[in-house]
């Protein structure tokens, strides 16, 4: 398989406003209005306060729901700040306020106009994915104080370097997370060199899965298509096995290959949404 770097899929304004104006077009099946509000607010983290961003899809009848805390990937090594991060996989969060969701599209720090450093860079793979986990903590428990949200129902879903954010998360202990969803995982670290996903990259996030197993605390569903660009079927269902021979508690659903790119199926949640309500409502995470 040709290496690969680690890349994020975003849908574009104008995809998500044109997914509304279709969604719009329903009419009756449409269970209640959705609202979309973008916020700030105050991160406190290893110490420091950090102003971090967000977009947050719901829906709009005056009562509480369930919260989902979605998080972006990261496009390579060192990526550029992308200003409208917070406009990220806006049919798949518009799909979970559709379903009775409130969905949080949250930028961690160093991304889009969230403050503080690129702090996810770390040595190790390990490494990079508690530093997510930590913006991740900072979400759910602000989150978890808005009147129209669950207080203790909450998932933590992630694509690309936001799915290995979310097997992250799983092993450590958030009030009110209830599981974790991870679609298409992997994570840039620094010790990955130029940034292609080798062999070598692949066996450490092997090993690296393997340590997060040992210390998951909450239930997780996997997600991959066949045809992923930067993981074989085989080193998927490596890493699985590794999180669960260390003790975590996971599903792995492999879907057939979406394209040339497996990593792209998160354009079309259709293709994987009816997973992710299956095992939501197996933790209980439904109102």
């Amino acid at each position: 398989m040709e290496e690969m770097q680690i890349s994020t899929y975003r849908l574009t304004l104008m995809a998500i406003l044109l997914a509304w104006v279709f969604r719009a077009g329903a009419g009756a099946q449409a269970a209640a209005p959705l609202k979309m509000d973008r916020l700030t607010f105050p991160a406190k983290i290893d110490g420091a306060t950090y102003t971090l961003e967000a977009m947050v899809y719901r829906p709009d009848d005056g009562k509480a729901h369930p919260l989902i805390v979605m998080n972006h990937g990261r496009n390579g090594m060192h990526p550029p700040a992308y200003p409208n991060e917070s406009m990220s996989y806006g049919e798949l969060n518009g799909a979970f306020a559709d379903r009775g969701y409130v969905s949080m599209m949250l930028v961690r720090r160093g991304y889009g106009r969230s403050q503080g450093p690129d702090a996810e860079l770390k040595e190790t793979a390990v490494e990079s994915g508690y530093e997510a986990a930590k913006d991740i903590r900072a979400a759910v428990d602000y989150m978890r104080e808005q009147t129209y949200v669950l207080r203790d129902k909450v998932a933590v879903v992630g694509h690309s370097q936001g799915g290995w954010a979310a097997i992250t998360a799983a092993s450590v202990k958030m009030e009110g997370v209830m599981g974790a969803v991870n679609l298409c995982g992997g994570t840039n670290y620094a010790a990955m060199g130029d940034g292609r996903v080798t062999e070598e990259v692949r066996s450490h996030w092997i090993r690296a899965c393997g340590e997060f197993g040992r210390s998951a605390v909450i239930p997780m569903l996997w997600i991959y298509a066949e045809n992923e660009q930067i993981l074989t079927p085989e080193s998927m269902r490596s890493m699985y096995q590794a999180y669960q021979a260390a003790g975590g508690r996971a599903k792995l659903v492999i879907k057939p290959p979406y394209g040339t790119n497996g990593h792209l199926i998160i354009a079309q949640p259709e293709l994987f949404m009816g997973d992710i309500m299956d095992f939501f409502a197996e933790i209980g995470m439904v109102e």
